[in-house]
């Protein structure tokens, strides 16, 4: 059993719901059977961090940060929320390496578009 995000649409209306299932193919053919809305996108939620241990909200970080990273041609725009005041672009950069992808390969060059606090 996994827990699945789903996205439906109908119209100019979205809807994001939560349900528990075997597989993907058993959720799309739930919504096929009882919703009027087509399922758009579906994903797998692989970690669910427990609502106990939340952080206080003190205004100590930059609350928007926008980011176009590069890889060979290919470029993405990051946008992360509430990243720490003590991360500058060249923390940024090397952690996005280190850890995110763009097109599927291993990032090559960051460019920091805006920092907002």
């Amino acid at each position: 059993m996994a827990k699945f995000k789903v996205a439906l649409k109908q119209g100019q209306k979205t809807w994001i719901e939560y349900v528990e299932a075997d597989r993907v193919e058993d959720v799309l053919a739930f919504y096929k059977r009882v919703s009027a809305a087509k399922v758009v996108r579906i994903e797998k939620i692989v970690y669910e961090e427990p609502m106990g241990d939340v952080p206080l909200d003190d205004r100590r970080y930059w609350s928007l940060v926008k980011v176009i990273a590069r890889m060979d041609g290919f470029s993405r725009q990051y946008v992360f929320h509430n990243l720490k005041l003590s991360v500058d672009g060249k923390n940024l950069a090397e952690a996005m390496r280190n850890y995110l992808k763009v097109a599927g390969g291993k990032i090559d060059g960051v460019i920091t578009v805006l920092w907002k606090r």
